[in-house]
């Protein structure tokens, strides 16, 4: 959280947030809670392309006060789609996506998503941040007169209390509850002097004014109450309108309630009145539990029989059924699927296992939820009219298709509201009694009365009269246990009223809003006058009883409010109980903070839980800036870049948006709850202050807490004045007393002048305490109370050395508590002769006082002449012209006879049974409360977001608030106070402090004797607290001893009993943080120019190419606890830094490991210097870390690490990028850069495994950690499939065309090697490799700047070639004799044939075939002993019976290499006379054929060869089918003459690389189908990250490849079923490259949205699997559904690299790499017939 900018605004965030697939905001791990900004923030959305929603979106934005936009955004070259915002308004924002469906049309909308935009809150132009607020709540009639109010508020101001909360100032109703209201929009009589000459106009102004004068001049916001849901019971309006309540008339189901209310009500009074004295001995007294089982069972039989409650509950079924007759015939519900929402039982789960010992709960059936869902209806005709419950016929005929039907159901419902019915009776005695034994036995209220809250039971019911006379009965407010929040207690169908579960407000009248402003127009203009005056007037709302109070209606009555207060800050007192509810409470109304209450812990642990609970990411916890962005983001120190929450704060760069809760607004204690004294002990006000001011969010406190009223302020009863803590007169006293009553006093400001004169006193003035003094502690030994050294904060001093208290000259240190010498009463109500008469002479002899002119009269008094020197407090009146009176303005005490007194105190503190007079010291917890509200100001506005509580004995707590940005770290050190007795003796734990102790804020102990509680009297006309004893200390030796041994200081608090708080500030680590941030931004120069390949050691680096590197040296770090990490490179940590970032969790062994130790660190830098180019970055992070490490504690050591690696990597990944091609260096989409950089996993060198062998060429490997070193590392078919991903479209196009050339000198037999083994010893086994290394110089040739000229490069081979071969001097030559050799035929026997190259294959696999048919221009190759495609799996069981034997041999014409030679052919065709000099090709006849004939005879061919056509169609045209081998139609053959023959028609993904490198072989129509036929079947699965690679309808499919299983099933031994189904990464980039070229207008430039979408959808799985793998990469394959595959390969080059091809095919605006042929261009209709007659002829090497 950022610092305030002075007087200025507070700079805006910007932020950037996903939308996920369902079209609501991304919540990373299922984050709750509701989207926050700040107004003037800015918010970045993106949808990515393939989402649902992404189908031609509209964001729809509904703004705080209902106005409702749309916002098209925009789309990048990928699909994916933009917007922004930037929040102008305060309050809720609903945003909204809506699409249209490409192919159909239809309109989707995603979930309703709420942004809450926080105001900026601002005091005289200064922000105020939600976490530095510091709220007091006052009762506004305890204030006194509006005039006095300033007065009034320099108290709470100079206590640092920055906003006030007042309870309603409006007229209120006859109970006098502040929260009853009789006329909302009129302020109350009570705060002006001559009311009735004050009209309303004038009191509203008279009002705000006030309110202004508190922010100008006392720095001091305000707020306000708003009740919605009731309004007092006798409030006029309603009298006049009372359809704004519930009365029979507009709620008709209340009539039964009310027949009942007034039984009961009867039956009250009767008994009142004795009337059931001879029938069952009882009357009004209920004062033993055998007296109330008599009256309870009296009115059983008086009230409850008589009333027949079945006859409410009983259907009127001759009724239903004629409404079903009449009714038209409907569609009726499916209830096997349907659920009314908390009615009936959700779909049913999975049957629980036998051992469950808590079987879940059995679902009801369709039939059961027919009968409930009609049940419901009924219900809410329950209580119109006796036997008459019914249903409209719409209804009925939705639920039952016959008469007959639905009167078995009524016959069974009935039996059920019989129950029901007898039930509710039970329930309703029940209630009743609960309700009398609270009042009568435990409360003690004494005897029934004739008065609603006197009787027997609360009346649900209160009786308005109109002017004309007329009574209507309207429903009373209350709330009920455990009512879901977001319904309507008083609706039909709800029971409450008729049951009797409301706990009711007798003096309230629920208000019925009804569904809209229309349904009771007067009650919503009413209310919205009223909510809309105090918006005008107070900074804030305060929504009293807001889980009580219909949402939509509070939903409307703020924006009226913000209507015309925009900023406006609404917090709620919403007590829901349920996460979800609050939630939507809080998005529906903008609410920027809800109260909590400390009170409401019942143990120090539960309230250190709350303080958790309530805001601030633990200390040390990591920034909310990915790895990837941390760079960005060098000067925002450790943890910066948002801070905790989502305050938001300046930023270079978008921060991640993400959810959070609302700030609470946590109060140490309430207004209208209990105290400390009554629910724990009054000495744990201290350290519950503490506790809360620790806390990360807002605060607030009641008035009279700081000074230690021990009874709660009853809003009906109180009115008294609170104490105002002002030495200087007051002008502005009552002049007419009210009615005078001991505990209901108003409005008597107090006014009492001293005047200073000390008399001489010893240098000693700290006084020793009598030994049978309650407030006597020990002095020595354990739990010893040092004697303080001062009781109020001495923060100022004046010239004269005089103290300043509440920023005024009190008495010094020297003499503050002596007595004064003189005391001035002074009289200024006029009068011929004033005299004085008090308790120091047991009121003998007047005093006269003499005339000062203007009504004024004083009197001096002396303390041992007047005054007696061993008392403090004297009681007097005055006596003027003979009558006895007493000032009202001046402190005043109930006398123990009953009369009120004016009372005086000359010295010590005040006593508990009078109210503060000038001159006292700060009562009660005052003085630290000024210390405690300033320092959590300032933490709040000073980012000290962070948090760590320790909970180290059971009434010891230690609080650290720490700042991210300065390191900086403040202690709360509290000791509770909870129980009775204070416990002194225990030994408190060592405490350990990181660094030293630099400020002392606060050193304090309370003090309350148990005893003090009884001696306790209340002022009769001020609130006044208990006498209790704080002694505030200058020194922490004072309390504690404290030794610094290095690093830590060792703090024991030997003299801290409970009620005792601690508050220091220990030294931050700002020097840490300057060396830090000194060096980090050198990190992109230090960066900038290291090669690519150094940059993939710095990041990646596997375990055995780290050993490969080293001579096995150095492998990867092992974490205790954890495990080896995937990478060497700091990408070893990365991702679980992501993981701990995105869980909190700073227990990871990962940071234990880095707490514990450097061992990390050290291993991640010292490897760096074995490479050159990484030297200096080596260099960089011992700078950055090993330099300031003996000085970081160890708490941060964590965060600090993150900072450090994270940023390195974001640098080193900027840098990757800078040097890669601009479609990845300026994508938007991450997903694009999160490929790119992996891509840098496998393109190194190790030493044993180069490109060319004594040599540092890098090379292209595999796959991690399979494939990583040695001869297994390199792969041609791999190397080429990757190349045109991994190198040419990120850009590395001299890497690019080294692998090519590296690969071309080792040509032989006219192929490249699959495994190339530096050259030493490559194989030659695959048919395949040397198709994808054609595919990948002709994509080279249109990638590179250099073009076709690429193919004059110079080739000098290792080998020689086959005899009478032309000699090879270029890459043309190359080529050309790769294609001649396959015309005329390659025969061969693999080099050193035998086990030593291959353990497993059978001799016969050893020998190489290939040949071409003229006729068809196809090649075929392989048999089926060997396996030369890439779907390679030889087997190994002998256990099984599969050794030697191929999974897949695709011997024949396998279909890719069709594709890939058709590729080649158009390539050669095309080419320039002076590049490619060649024209024909010989035949193993000796016959030529032309390229471009080969190319057109094999295009010709292809479909009638390979593809399946319907059954309708294959009669048309004659295809080569086997109709015996097809298993599915409408897709291509795998292979073609294979030597199984069922293999060429089982479907695989193979036909897609054909597709997308050959799309001109394919009729279209042909190849949508395939490709729908492909989707549908092996990429049917959401989940899935690859492809399937086999039709799960196949015999020989097999979804799960194990490696290691040894069984005797010869299907998957030694997972046999490799490539039978599991799923292949590599072929779905193929798959939507064919889509792509079959998808998108051949006759349009563009690739339009709707083609972008289709393909894109594919990926969302890859997407969020990239983010989480521990690998940051994407596997070689999964088993079915995408489930993990163990023996799979975590990081595969192929998979990055055919995803990331296809994207940038989809961002080229020609839409694949492969320029596709005109759809138009001519191709033969049918094969000629010789070259059908070739086709079915046996082809070479085939069976």
């Amino acid at each position: 959280m950022p610092d305030t900018d002075g007087d200025g605004p507070l700079p805006p965030t910007e932020w950037k947030v996903q939308f996920d697939e369902s079209g609501g905001f991304l919540r990373e791990n299922g984050a709750h809670g509701n989207f926050r900004i700040r107004n003037g923030d800015t918010i970045n959305m993106w949808l990515p392309a393939g989402f649902p929603l992404n189908q031609q979106p509209c964001l729809n934005i509904e703004d705080p006060i209902g106005k409702v936009s749309k916002d098209e955004g925009s789309s990048d070259e990928l699909g994916n789609w933009y917007c922004t915002f930037t929040a102008a308004t305060p309050g809720p924002y609903v945003f909204k996506l809506t699409a249209t469906e490409f192919d159909s049309k239809l309109p989707r909308e995603g979930p309703e998503t709420n942004l809450i935009v926080e105001p900026v809150l601002k005091c005289n132009g200064k922000a105020i941040l939600p976490n530095a607020i510091v709220m007091q709540s006052v009762m506004s009639r305890c204030m006194g007169r509006i005039r006095r109010w300033p007065r009034m508020i320099k108290s709470p101001a100079e206590l640092n209390y920055n906003m006030i909360h007042f309870t309603p100032v409006q007229k209120t109703g006859e109970s006098g509850s502040c929260y009853s209201l009789a006329d909302q929009n009129a302020i109350s009589d009570e705060f002006f002097h001559d009311a009735k000459s004050v009209p309303d106009a004038e009191r509203m102004k008279a009002l705000k004014e006030a309110i202004s004068q508190f922010e100008k001049e006392h720095g001091v916001l305000s707020t306000i109450d708003i009740v919605l849901n009731h309004t007092a019971n006798n409030s006029p309006w309603v009298a006049e309108h009372p359809e704004c309540g519930y009365t029979v008339h507009t709620a008709p189901h209340l009539t039964a309630a009310l027949e009942l209310d007034e039984m009961l009500a009867e039956f009250s009074l009767d008994i009142l009145a004795h009337k059931h004295v001879k029938k069952y001995g009882i009357n009004e007294h209920i004062d033993t539990e055998e007296k109330l089982t008599k009256v309870i069972s009296a009115m059983r039989v008086e009230v409850l029989e008589p009333f027949k409650m079945l006859e409410w509950y009983t259907i009127d079924v001759k009724t239903t059924l004629a409404n079903f007759e009449n009714a038209k015939p409907s569609e009726i519900v499916d209830f096997d699927v349907y659920c009314t929402p908390g009615v009936l039982a959700p779909p049913p789960p999975p049957p629980p296992s036998h051992e469950d010992p808590h079987p879940a709960v059995v679902p009801p059936t369709a039939k059961e939820r027919q009968k409930e869902y009609l049940k419901q209806e009924l219900i809410k005709t329950l209580g119109v009219k006796r036997n008459a419950m019914t249903v409209p016929g719409e209804v009925s005929r939705q639920v039952c298709a016959s008469k007959a039907e639905l009167s078995a159901l009524l016959e069974a419902i009935q039996a059920e509201l019989t129950k029901a019915a007898a039930e509710s009776v039970d329930f309703i005695q029940g209630a009743i009694q609960g309700y009398a034994r609270w009042e009568r036995l435990e409360q003690k209220k004494g005897p029934l009365g004739d008065r609603r809250w006197e009787l027997l039971a609360p009346r649900y019911f209160s009786y308005v009269t109109a002017k004309d006379g007329t009574k209507t009965a309207v429903a009373n407010n209350g709330w009920v246990m455990g009512w879901d929040a977001t319904k309507d207690f008083g609706a039909a169908g709800s029971l409450v009223y008729l049951r009797r579960e409301l706990c009711a407000w007798t003096d309230c009248i629920k208000l019925r809003y009804g569904s809209s402003p229309e349904s009771c127009p007067f009650l919503w203009q009413w209310m919205e006058k009223y909510v809309k005056g105090m918006a005008e007037i107070f900074h804030g709302v305060r929504l009293d009883n807001c889980h009580s109070t219909p949402i939509h209606v509070a939903k409307h009555m703020l924006r009226a409010a913000r209507s015309v207060r925009s900023d406006l800050f609404v917090y709620a007192e919403l007590f829901t109980g349920v996460q979800a509810t609050d939630l939507h409470f809080e998005g529906e109304l903008g609410l920027n903070a809800l109260i909590r209450e400390a009170m409401q812990t019942w143990s120090p642990g539960d309230l250190a839980a709350h303080v958790i609970k309530y805001g601030g990411r633990c200390v040390g916890a990591f920034s909310p800036i990915p790895a990837k962005d941390r760079h960005l983001f060098m000067n925002s120190g450790i943890a910066g870049g948002g801070g905790a929450n989502n305050a938001g704060g300046p930023s270079p760069h978008p921060v991640p948006l993400h959810p959070s809760m609302a700030t609470a607004l946590f109060f140490d204690c309430t207004h209208d709850n209990e105290t400390m004294a009554e629910k724990r002990t009054p000495a744990e006000a201290l350290p519950t202050a503490a506790f809360v001011a620790a806390s990360v969010c807002a605060t607030g406190s009641t008035r009279g807490f700081d000074e230690l009223v021990p009874h709660h302020l009853n809003v009906v009863l109180e009115h008294r004045i609170h104490q105002d803590f002002d030495d200087t007169p007051d002008e502005d006293f009552l002049r007419t007393p009210p009615k005078m009553s001991p505990f209901a006093t108003k409005d008597l400001p107090p006014e009492q002048v001293n005047e200073d004169e000390p008399v001489e006193q010893p240098k000693d003035t700290l006084e020793e305490t009598p030994e049978d003094d309650p407030f006597h502690m020990p002095s020595t030994g354990p739990g010893a109370v040092p004697k303080s050294v001062a009781r109020s904060v001495p923060t100022e001093t004046t010239t004269t050395g005089k103290k300043l208290v509440n920023g005024k000259e009190g008495p010094t240190a020297a003499t503050e508590r002596l007595w004064d010498k003189r005391v001035t009463i002074r009289w200024q109500r006029g009068g011929r002769k004033v005299q004085l008469v008090g308790s120091w002479d047991s009121w003998t002899v007047p005093e006269p006082m003499t005339a000062e002119g203007d009504g004024l009269f004083k009197c001096d008094l002396y303390v041992g002449k007047q005054l007696p020197t061993d008392a403090e407090e004297f009681q007097f009146k005055f006596v003027v012209d003979g009558c006895w009176q007493i000032d009202e303005s001046q402190p005043a005490v109930m006398a123990d006879d009953g009369n009120i007194n004016n009372v005086i105190r000359i010295g010590g503190r005040p006593t508990s049974s009078r109210a503060w007079l000038p001159g006292d010291e700060l009562v009660g917890i005052m003085a630290a409360k000024r210390v405690l509200n300033d320092l959590h100001y300032q933490m709040g506005q000073e980012g000290y977001d962070e948090m760590y509580l320790d909970l180290m004995a059971e009434d010891l707590t230690v609080i650290q608030r720490h700042s991210p940005k300065t390191h900086s770290t403040i202690y709360f050190v509290i000791r509770s106070a909870f129980w009775w007795p204070h416990e002194y003796q225990k030994p408190l734990p060592e405490i350990l402090i990181p660094g030293r102790i630099t400020t002392l804020h606060l050193a304090a102990h309370l003090f309350i004797p148990k005893e003090e509680i009884g001696a306790f009297r209340r002022d009769p006309i001020r609130i006044n607290g208990m006498r209790g004893k704080m002694d505030l200390y200058h020194k922490i030796d004072d309390i504690a001893r404290t030794h610094i041994a290095g690093p830590i200081t060792h703090l024991w608090l030997d003299k801290f009993p409970p009620g005792s708080v601690l508050v220091f500030s220990a030294k931050g680590w700002t020097e840490v943080r300057q060396q830090v941030e000194h060096a980090l931004p050198s990190i992109t120069e230090v960066m900038k120019g290291v090669p690519l390949t150094s940059i993939s050691r710095l990041l990646y680096s596997c375990d055995n190419e780290e050993k490969d590197r080293t001579y096995g040296k150095r492998g990867v770090y092992d974490v205790p606890g954890h495990g080896p990490l995937p990478y060497c490179g700091i990408c070893g940590v990365i991702p679980i830094l992501e993981e701990v970032r995105r869980t909190h969790n700073l227990n990871h062994p990962l940071c234990v490991n880095v707490r514990e130790g450097d061992w990390m660190l050290d291993y991640l830098a010292e490897r760096l210097f074995d490479t050159p180019e990484l030297q200096p970055i080596g260099q960089w992070v011992r700078d950055a870390w090993l330099a300031p490490r003996e000085s970081l504690p160890a708490f941060l050591r964590p965060t600090y690490f993150d900072w450090v690696m994270s940023t390195l990597y974001g640098a080193a990944c900027a840098e990757a990028l800078s040097q890669m091609s601009p479609f990845v260096s300026q994508s938007k989409d991450e997903f694009v850069t999160q490929l790119a950089i992996a891509t840098l996993q496998f393109y190194s060198h190790v030493p044993s495994a180069p490109l060319v062998w004594e040599t540092n060429m890098a090379s292209l490997c595999a796959g991690l950690p399979h494939f990583s070193s040695g001869f297994m590392r390199n792969w041609g078919r791999d190397t080429f499939i990757s190349l045109p991903g991994c190198l040419l479209v990120t850009g590395r196009l001299a890497a690019a065309k080294q692998e090519i050339l590296g690969y071309a000198r080792v040509l032989r037999h006219a192929l490249i090697p699959n495994l190339l083994d530096a050259g030493n010893n490559p194989r030659y086994n695959a048919r395949d490799a040397t198709w994808f290394f054609m595919q990948a110089i002709q994509e080279y040739c249109q990638l590179s700047p250099e073009g076709v000229q690429f193919l004059l490069t110079p080739v000098t081979l290792k080998y020689p070639l086959v005899p009478n071969s032309a000699p090879i001097s270029n890459l043309a030559d190359l080529v050309h004799h790769i294609l001649q050799q396959c015309a005329q035929g390659i025969e061969y026997r693999e080099w050193n044939a035998g086990k030593g190259i291959d353990e497993h294959m059978t001799d016969e696999g050893f020998n190489v075939k290939i040949r071409m048919n003229p006729d068809t221009g196809m090649i075929y190759g392989g048999n089926q002993h060997n396996c030369g495609t890439w779907m390679d799996k030889m087997g190994s069981s002998e256990k099984a019976g599969n050794k030697g034997v191929p999974a897949t041999p695709r011997d024949g014409a396998a279909v890719e290499i069709i594709g890939l030679l058709k590729s080649a052919l158009r390539f050669v065709s095309s080419l320039p006379e002076d590049v490619f000099p060649y024209k024909t090709v010989t035949l193993s006849n000796g016959n030529e054929v032309l390229y471009k004939k080969w190319n057109t005879i094999l295009e010709a061919s292809f479909e009638k060869i390979f593809y399946v056509p319907s059954e309708e169609e294959q009669s048309d045209i004659p295809y080569y089918l086997e109709e015996k081998w097809i298993n599915r139609r409408m897709m291509y053959k795998d292979s073609h003459k294979a030597s199984s023959p069922w293999c060429d028609y089982q479907l695989r993904p193979n036909i897609c690389i054909a597709m997308s490198v050959a799309p001109e072989m394919f009729s279209e129509n042909h190849a949508k189908l395939a490709l729908h036929t492909i989707e549908s079947i092996l990429m049917g699965d959401e989940k899935q990250l690859g492809i399937k690679t086999l039709d799960p309808s196949d015999l020989n499919y097999r979804g799960v490849y194990d490696n290691a299983n040894d069984g005797e099933d010869k299907s998957v031994a030694h997972g046999f079923n490799y490539h039978q189904g599991p799923e292949w990464v590599w072929p779905v980039g193929y798959f939507l490259m064919a889509k792509l070229a079959f998808l998108r207008s051949i006759n349009s430039p563009t690739i339009s949205p709707a083609v972008k979408w289709e393909c894109m959808r594919h990926l969302k799985t890859h997407r969020k699997h990239i983010v989480v793998d521990p690998w940051m990469s994407l596997p070689e394959l999964t088993n079915e559904s995408g489930s993990p595959c163990h023996f799979s390969c975590p990081a595969q080059a192929w998979s990055i690299a055919t995803l990331l091809a296809f994207m940038s095919s989809l961002a080229d605006k020609n839409g694949s790499t492969a320029v596709r042929q005109n759809a138009s261009a001519e191709r033969p209709k049918s094969p000629s017939k010789k070259a059908v007659e070739s086709a079915n002829a046996d082809a070479p090497d085939t069976a």
